[in-house]
């Protein structure tokens, strides 16, 4: 069995690096720390500190979808998604992934029991595969749509 890549068995302050540079790779020109402005347009993205958006992912995106809980080798792709989206579509599609019957976007014991049941290799395809087919569907497809697939692509290629 090919072993899982460090990044997926680390904390918050390692994911959060890791998306800082997958944004620097594939983030569009109205993003700051991997933040979108159109999401946070309470915010001063010009004067923002690292700070502060790290402030925002640890509460928005990571403590919202549960990565401290889920099994380390889906908490980041489900922070990542958050991200990308936001944490109740991040946890539908893993909810779908996992074939859990009530998809609520909400993380309880029913969907901890069945993540946590899963072999994870296949429960990251299937999410990544959930994800792929989400991106398409989306409005923005035709303008981001590459940079999405390329994203995704970044986080299958270190498993």
């Amino acid at each position: 069995m090919i072993p899982i890549q460090p990044y997926r068995q680390r904390d918050f302050e390692h994911s959060f690096e890791l998306v800082l540079s997958n944004d620097a790779t594939y983030g569009g020109g109205d993003t700051k720390f991997a933040l979108q402005r159109s999401r946070h347009p309470h915010e001063n993205f010009e004067t923002m500190k690292i700070d502060r958006a790290k402030f925002i992912h640890r509460s928005e995106y990571w403590d919202a979808t549960w990565c401290d809980v889920l099994p380390k080798e889906i908490a980041f792709d489900v922070y990542d998604m958050a991200i990308c989206t936001n944490a109740t579509e991040a946890i539908r599609a893993l909810q779908r992934a996992g074939d859990v019957y009530k998809v609520d976007g909400c993380v309880g014991s029913t969907t901890l029991h069945t993540v946590f049941g899963m072999d994870q290799r296949r429960l990251l395809a299937r999410f990544n595969g959930m994800r792929l087919l989400l991106a398409t569907e989306d409005e923005q497809w035709e303008r981001d749509g590459r940079a999405w697939c390329r994203r995704i692509a970044a986080n299958l290629t270190a498993v």
